[in-house]
């Protein structure tokens, strides 16, 4: 594992957080997810400078005056990094900044674990015949079709979903005689409910529409979404 392998490790890191921050922005806040990119940011800097220091001083160039001044470079750039991280923990969520720190650690994780295994003698056993190759993809997407969706996907703004709720002046005008009234707002109810319809993961333009609910820009993109996406 040399250098190659942390340049690897950075790129994968870029996209676990692209998608990481997407999927916090749509479930948790557009805030949440603004940390987790900034917190794999932050990890990934670090990381660079480290390198930078190391390769400086154990590399085979160490002693040299280039050496020095990337050492020099590294140990001075964390300094200005610590009080911007500083910074972000005041402002953001911490749970979320830690979580994208940790997020090229994970990488690193799964990348030794998945070499591990593919180097296995199970794995080749299993990969030698293409049947049980195709066999074992099909089981995992099946796995992930029949879990993800009651997990993450299945959600409703509120426990009695479907229901329409009269308001208690449609139950006065019932009272007092006024049952054509009533009978419209409770239809109109029963089309409000019919409208916001069972929920479904959004795509980028609508956790914009969303997350700027109030910006002209967004409702022109959310109204020409399909337009866009053609």
């Amino acid at each position: 594992m040399g250098l190659e392998f942390l340049a690897r490790v950075r790129r994968s890191t870029l996209g676990l957080a692209a998608v990481a921050a997407l999927v916090t922005s749509r479930y948790r806040t557009p805030m949440d997810g603004l940390a987790v990119a900034l917190g794999a940011v932050w990890s990934l800097l670090n990381l660079m400078l480290l390198e930078r220091v190391i390769t400086a001083v154990t590399g085979p160039g160490r002693g040299t005056p280039a050496a020095v001044r990337r050492a020099a470079f590294g140990i001075g750039g964390m300094l200005p990094l610590f009080g911007i991280g500083g910074v972000l923990l005041l402002r953001l969520s911490p749970v979320a900044l830690l979580a994208g720190f940790v997020a090229p650690f994970a990488v690193m994780f799964l990348k030794a674990v998945s070499t591990v295994v593919l180097e296995s003698r199970a794995w080749k056993e299993l990969t030698r015949s293409r049947w049980r190759a195709a066999g074992l993809v099909a089981a995992v997407l099946l796995a992930a079709w029949w879990m993800v969706p009651a997990k993450v996907m299945s959600q409703s703004d509120s426990p009695h979903t479907g229901t329409v709720e009269v308001a208690p002046e449609a139950h006065a005008a019932q009272q007092h005689g006024s049952a054509p009234a009533a009978e419209a707002h409770a239809e109109s109810g029963e089309h409000e409910a019919a409208d916001q319809g069972p929920q479904k993961f959004p795509n980028v333009i609508t956790i914009l529409a969303r997350a700027f609910p109030h910006a002209e820009w967004a409702h022109f993109l959310h109204h020409y979404e399909v337009v866009i996406f053609s």
